[in-house]
């Protein structure tokens, strides 16, 4: 993975080792009265006579209500002609919820309780020899901070109550920095902040979502955004994600306009086969799963599917019957084909994602791949 790529996931996996007493401004980023912004990187033209193969003077992000200000930037600071990175597509396959949302339709989980139950599989202790639990980190981490430790969620479940429990109060500050991180400033919006169970609101979409956008956006890349859910809340996610990239969101009014698929898709699995359609169109991985590689490949601007919930319960909620994933490991050597990466809030073996299936050229099935064995790609 190029620098370029680890910074595009990075956008959106945040830094759990320290306590976030104040948003933190990431490199690149100023502040544009209550909010943050990205500083955009100059466009650098091309040597004259060399080959372009976007069409020159075109911004691969359009910004078409943009009000052009000094030296080629838009009123907010944005350039209009982005820098063209000459690299591969990036398909972003986006878990929703407790990944963008702020919530969890499939478990009815508001922001208090979604982000207690994050929390709870973040934080890592072990038993000592009295059989009692104690903790090894007094900050959560996405990777556990020594060999023997294990997450609270692995030994006794995802917790919505974690940090009002006995064992999860030694969190309980930094849980409310972090709810006061997500809490949306100023006057409800209908359509961009949700009711919490404490009687606040706080942001549907995660900043950071929007935050990735628009610095794909300036950096010129080419990508798609695929959702993937085992909810409900892929109709309304793909409405309010149009509405923000037509300027109507109030702390993103400059993001760039990308188109939208508003259909919501299905995937469907069976053992033998893997079937993915939205509105007329139709794709099996049976006999070829090339085919389903290469449609997700094509795609552009932002779509969604549902992933099969009935197919991951029958399959004991593991990996095997999770959001299948199709990958070429061959592609990872090449400038031009798309890569693939998955995000989601539960990225082990006994998990909902991924289920990696290699799209193997001419051959008739995909195989299923190891976890680990695609970890590093």
């Amino acid at each position: 993975m190029s620098m370029e790529e680890s910074a595009a996931c990075r956008a959106v996996s945040p830094d759990l080792s320290r306590l976030p007493r104040t948003p933190a401004l990431a490199a690149g980023t100023e502040k544009d009265g209550n909010r943050e912004r990205l500083v955009a990187p100059r466009r650098i033209p091309s040597p004259p006579g060399s080959p372009d193969p976007e069409e020159p003077g075109k911004p691969l992000c359009p910004h078409p209500g943009g009000r052009l200000g000094a030296e080629g930037q838009d009123s907010l600071g944005f350039p209009e002609y982005p820098l063209i990175v000459r690299t591969k597509k990036l398909v972003l396959h986006m878990d929703i919820n407790n990944t963008i949302l702020v919530s969890d339709s499939a478990t009815g989980q508001g922001p208090v309780a979604a982000l207690n139950s994050y929390l709870s599989t973040v934080c890592w202790g072990q038993f000592n020899q009295e059989g009692e639990w104690q903790w090894l980190s007094e900050f959560p981490s996405l990777l556990p901070p020594t060999p023997d430790a294990t997450s609270f969620s692995s030994n006794f479940g995802r917790d919505t109550k974690f940090t009002s429990s006995t064992l999860g109060r030694p969190f309980q500050t930094l849980f409310s920095s972090y709810l006061q991180l997500l809490e949306w400033p100023g006057q409800p919006d209908a359509v961009f902040s949700v009711p919490g169970e404490d009687g606040h609101h706080y942001h549907r979409v995660l900043p950071a979502f929007f935050n990735l956008l628009a610095g794909l956006c300036q950096q010129g890349r080419r990508f798609a955004v695929i959702f993937r859910t085992f909810g409900k809340d892929l109709t309304s996610l793909l409405q309010t994600t149009h509405n923000a990239l037509q300027g109507q969101h109030p702390q993103f009014s400059a993001l760039k306009e990308l188109p939208v698929d508003l259909r919501p898709g299905k995937i469907r699995c069976s053992p033998k086969k893997v079937m993915v359609s939205r509105g007329k169109e139709f794709v099996s991985g049976s006999p070829d799963a090339r085919v389903v590689y290469d449609y997700f490949s094509a795609m552009e601007g932002l779509g969604g599917f549902q992933d099969h919930f009935a197919w991951w319960a029958k399959n004991n909620f593991s990996s095997q019957g999770g959001k299948p994933l199709w990958v070429d490991p061959m592609t990872l050597r090449s400038s031009t084909s798309a890569l693939m990466i998955i995000f989601g809030c539960r990225m082990e073996r006994a998990s909902s994602i991924p289920r990696c299936l290699w799209a193997r050229e001419n051959k008739n099935a995909a195989q299923s791949l190891p976890l680990n064995s695609t970890a590093s790609a």
